[in-house]
């Protein structure tokens, strides 16, 4: 699927901005002036989300080399960043494992045991 022109230059905009404000989507958006609905229609596109994905993964190690820095200069902002790391950066979140045991006497595709 081709990209127009007038497309590929307002996601060049985005992608520039998307990485110097260090992964802040709505400076990003508003900067290439696109809507949230039009971002995710251009995730459909192999290239940008290529080139998306790798600039969200810079930009996370950036942001992780800043808050390493800063928690040794200033220690009182450790909650932020923590949260920040947890929610963004994929080798901070928390996993959850669940077991699921079945029910003694139910069987297996019925909704009553029968």
């Amino acid at each position: 699927m081709d990209i127009k022109l007038e497309t590929k230059q307002e996601m060049d905009q985005f992608l520039k901005m998307y990485e110097e404000s260090l992964g802040n989507m709505t400076v990003s958006l508003r900067y290439a002036k696109v809507s949230r609905t039009k971002f995710l229609k251009w995730k459909t596109f192999k290239w940008f989300a290529s080139e998306f994905r790798d600039i969200d993964e810079a930009v996370r190690d950036d942001v992780l080399k800043i808050f390493i820095e800063n928690d040794v200069k200033n220690p009182k902002n450790t909650v932020a960043r923590i949260f920040y790391l947890k929610s963004r950066h994929p080798d901070f979140r928390e996993t959850r494992v669940f077991e699921i045991k079945k029910a003694p006497g139910l069987k297996l595709g019925t909704s009553n045991g029968k």
